[in-house]
């Protein structure tokens, strides 16, 4: 078996791994929009008088919601870029330990250090955005498409509980065909890319900067 076969072996099981930590990270996600995010919501809705779908009231009901639902993306991209930079830091690890178990003599590999790794998760792009501007979206769809069914139901002349299973979903849906079910996928789907990104990026950084016994 060549260098680069192993490497490539050891770059499956690595993968498997991450498949693990991503499950786990989007699992506390899903905890937090599922938990205090929603129940902070769905407070702030019911709190304003359901009649009243003009004026003052209903305009600092949606000003509200606008703002929560960007401090939640504000709280979930804190702990993402904490993930993110361990993540970073285990894939160099683990790019450095292979490359020294798989050469037929011993070696100790140049390994890039912490600050490449905040470097990487800070100012490498994924699908044309940092992070930051993922998140920054994030939060501001998930505002307004919040105020959107709030709208909708009141326009509708929809109950509260109708108007709040438009933003938390239904038992029946598993809680996944409301808003916050939507936002849901849309922010697992970007946790995971950038998790990948960031892995795969980490590594190449190992890799370059090995390339004498890399063929």
């Amino acid at each position: 078996m060549t260098v680069n076969e192993d490497l490539f072996n050891r770059g499956v099981r690595h993968a498997m791994l991450l498949e693990g930590l991503k499950d786990a990270e989007v699992a506390r996600i899903a905890k937090f929009l599922g938990g205090d995010f929603r129940k902070d919501i769905l407070a702030r809705y019911m709190s304003a008088p359901i009649g009243q779908a003009s004026g003052l009231r209903y305009e600092s009901l949606l000003d509200d919601i606008k703002r929560m639902s960007r401090g939640a993306m504000r709280t979930i991209e804190k702990d993402v870029v904490q993930t993110l930079n361990e993540v970073g830091g285990l894939s160099v690890s683990f790019a450095g330990d292979s490359l020294s178990e798989a050469l037929p003599f011993a070696y100790n590999p140049s390994m890039p250090g912490p600050n490449m790794i905040r470097a990487l998760v800070a100012n490498e792009p994924v699908q044309g955005k940092l992070v930051t501007t993922w998140f920054k979206d994030l939060g501001q769809t998930m505002g307004s498409r919040v105020n959107q069914q709030i709208t909708l139901g009141l326009t509708q002349g929809e109950s509260v509980d109708q108007i709040i299973r438009r933003i938390r979903g239904t038992r029946a849906g598993r809680y996944m065909d409301g808003v916050i079910g939507a936002t849901r996928r849309d922010v697992e789907a970007v946790v995971r890319t950038q998790m990948t990104h960031i892995s795969n990026k980490a590594r190449e950084r190992v890799y370059e900067a090995n390339g004498e016994v890399i063929k």
